[in-house]
This record gives C-alpha cells, structure tokens and sequence, in this order.
C-alpha cells in the first residue's frame, strides 16, 4: 500500500491470495455466464481457422472432446443451445466430468453417473448420458471413476460426488439416484 498523501512511502505490507475459480460451461467462449448465438459465432471462427482460442476457450470449445474444433462442434453447440440445457465441463485427474441441468429456476432431481474404465476403455458416453439426463428433467453428473483395477477409494469418490450434488442450488435433494 502507498502512502499517496505526502512522499508515497510504503507505510504497510498486506498479503492476500486470489484464487480463480471459473465454472467451464461447455460452449461458453465470451465467458459472460450464458451459451447463446454469439458463442456459436465465436466457434465458427475457431472453426475455420479465423481466430485462435486461448487454452480455456479450446477446452470449451471442443464439445466433442476430441482435440479438434470442427463442425462437428458447431452442430453439438446448437444442439445444446436448442435443448435449454447447462453443461458444465469439470476437469478431473483422469480427464473430464460432466454436470448438467435444464435451463429453468426449478429444482431437479439428482442423478449421479458414475462409470469406471482403463485408459480410453470407458464403459459409457459420459457426456451424452449427462445431456440426455438433462434434457429429461435431470441435474445430472457425469464422471469417470479414477482409473485403478482396485476399486479402493471408489466408494469414497461416488460418496463425495453425491454430497456434491445433493447440495448443488437446483438439486431436489429428497430426490437421488445413483
């Protein structure tokens, strides 16, 4: 802190962190908390090469998950887009889970996916089962267990997902399923 109201000394030390804590919507590149038409844009120019997106946008952009924005991107954008549906993309150890919910002030009941699998052998769509749950009047989460053959730990990961969303803000939580 400086002193502005003589010689700008420095008359105390104050130390603080900043912590970011950005929730992923997948396909929200202008960060402004909504996916609309105008992320669309922004995809497209990704798309054809016209603009380049920084390390966040790529991750967002890339709805399919396969390290490529193509148009493929694009369709599955305006298919969010069309379905009233909010796809949060987590970054988790072992790749990405998914959370998702309809667009709507109401409370949803819960569904938690859970899947396990070895390396890129996973045994389920976690993405489109988030979507599709969402679409059905779901929050829903998507994850993929930790990629071990022993299931040590497991137990503990579905148990702190489920607190998780049993006290997410559009959970019903009188309403699980797992």
């Amino acid at each position: 802190l400086l002193n502005t109201n003589y010689d700008n000394t420095i008359t105390s030390q104050v130390n603080f962190t900043i912590e970011e804590n950005l929730i992923n919507l997948l396909g929200d590149l202008n960060y402004d908390g909504d996916v609309n038409v105008v992320d669309v844009v922004i995809l497209v120019n990704f798309a054809l090469l016209i603009s380049t997106p920084n390390a966040n946008q790529f991750i967002s952009a890339d709805i399919n998950d396969d390290n490529s924005i193509n148009v493929i991107d694009v369709v599955q954008l305006i298919n969010i887009i069309l379905s009233d549906v909010i796809i949060e993309k987590i970054n988790d150890s072992n790749g990405y889970s998914y959370e998702c919910y309809p667009k709507a002030d109401n409370m949803f009941p819960v569904v938690l996916y859970n899947h396990g699998g070895l390396g890129e052998s996973v045994g389920g769509d976690l993405l489109n089962t988030c979507f599709s749950l969402a679409q059905n009047g779901y929050l829903a989460k998507s994850e993929k267990r930790e990629e071990t053959i022993s299931l040590e730990g497991h137990l503990d990961e579905v148990m702190s997902s489920l607190n998780h969303l049993k006290n997410h803000e559009k959970a019903d939580g009188e309403r699980i399923g797992v």
